[in-house]
């Protein structure tokens, strides 16, 4: 269950490395610097790029492998975002370049509010993967998330990471509600009516 946030994790921090940098926009292109992580070329400019931590126990690339693969400990940090599982592989290109990442085990995913009015977001699930060329997250395995205090769960969970949109399969929804907006319950924070 943890894999899905995880893996929700990854689908805000690629998104980072699909944009382009300030560098690699005004270096000539022999004087360009080689990127240290792995990025991925945008669709559409979004800003510079944002660095991505990635710390585990072990790391494992061969020459010629379209495979990258951390385990033990995995942590994944980024802008606010904290992702954490046993295993992440990244499914590589011809160019070395990311097309899709997936998550394995006791992932775990914590998003921080990202303006005021916003609540924290966590997910979690069996396994999560990151398809980077459609930007879309999938999370399977008994896949749950939160958002401040409402929780949902499913048989999968897609995140579509452009739109900013969540699509679950099979969902059961506990929403709490706030003063703030009576009309979905009771006006004092509790499950609707």
């Amino acid at each position: 269950m943890k894999a899905l946030f995880a893996i929700a994790v990854l689908s805000l921090a690629l998104p980072a490395l699909r944009a382009p940098s300030a560098e690699a926009s005004t270096a000539p292109a022999a004087k360009r610097r080689k990127p240290s992580r792995i990025q991925r070329e945008p669709k559409k400019a979004s800003g510079p790029l944002r660095p991505v931590n990635i710390t585990s126990k072990s790391f494992e690339v061969s020459p010629g492998s379209q495979t990258a693969v951390w385990s033990g400990e995995v942590v994944v940090e980024r802008e606010g975002v904290r992702v954490t599982c046993d295993r992440l592989t990244a499914q590589l290109d011809d160019s070395k370049q990311v097309r899709a990442v997936t998550c394995q085990g006791n992932a775990h995913m914590i998003q921080r509010p990202t303006t005021p009015d916003r609540p924290e977001r966590e997910a979690w699930g069996e396994v999560a993967v990151f398809d980077n060329e459609r930007a879309v997250l999938t999370v399977t395995g008994s896949p749950r998330a939160r958002e401040g205090e409402s929780t949902m769960k499913g048989t999968k969970v897609i995140f579509l990471v452009e739109e900013d949109r969540v699509l679950v399969e099979n969902v059961e929804m506990i929403l709490e509600t706030s003063k703030a907006n009576p009309a979905l319950g009771d006006g004092a924070g509790g499950r609707p009516k």
